[in-house]
């Protein structure tokens, strides 16, 4: 949302940057893992390593970046969070460009500063898209899979697995095709009860929102 309401601001180069933050999204998930997997290399080849042993000299020796549980995690999650902000913020955006100019009009002739107008108008406009993009991040991450199997596969001793992961390993892995559909079950209920509650609480805001204005 910062990003997008940076963005909307911008007289010059807002094409440019949507184009920058959209790429990664439209970009496959194999390309993505292939080039985190060369930044995060576990030897002098990787891009970080090379960095901070070879070049700046920070660290003497060459870091297994994904053999770590912290340092495995971070790189799945920044490729995550680098692969879809671009999808949110151009949601944020189209909901920012519809809010209309008449509202911003209005507290500006009622004397309101810019954190009023970005907090009671702003915030307020975007709340009903902010329920949608945390029910699809939700969503999506129950759905975490290629990531884990390109960089780390569950590694070390399944720190860094992750439902869909363990699902395909006992189903593919260990032929445990009772226990796979377990986990299956479970993560659909589990997405179905969230998705209802996030709902829930949007019709409740919704509806609190209504009686206020009236």
């Amino acid at each position: 949302m910062v990003f997008a309401y940076l963005i909307n601001n911008l007289k010059r180069g807002r094409t440019m940057f949507k184009v920058g933050f959209y790429l990664p999204v439209i970009t496959s998930w194999v390309i993505v893992s292939l080039v985190f997997t060369y930044m995060f290399n576990n030897s002098d080849r990787g891009l970080i390593n090379y960095i901070l042993v070879d070049k700046l000299h920070i660290l003497n020796d060459y870091v297994p970046w994904l053999l770590r549980e912290w340092s495995g995690n971070a790189a799945i999650w920044l490729m995550g969070a680098w692969k879809n902000i671009g999808w949110a913020m151009l949601i944020f955006l189209a909901a920012l460009q519809s809010i209309p100019r008449d509202l911003y009009e209005a507290a500006d002739l009622d004397g309101a500063g810019i954190w009023g107008k970005f907090r009671h108008i702003t915030i307020a406009c975007l709340k009903p898209t902010a329920y949608y993009v945390l029910v699809n991040m939700i969503i999506g991450s129950f759905n975490v899979f290629i990531q884990v199997m390109m960089l780390t596969e569950g590694n070390p001793n399944g720190r860094t697995s992750v439902l869909q992961y363990l699902l395909y390993d006992k189903a593919f892995g260990q032929f445990q095709f009772g226990e796979a559909s377990a986990i299956g079950l479970i993560s659909a209920v589990t997405i179905v009860i969230l998705t209802a509650l996030l709902n829930r609480m949007l019709k409740l805001d919704t509806v609190e929102k209504g009686g206020a204005d009236a």
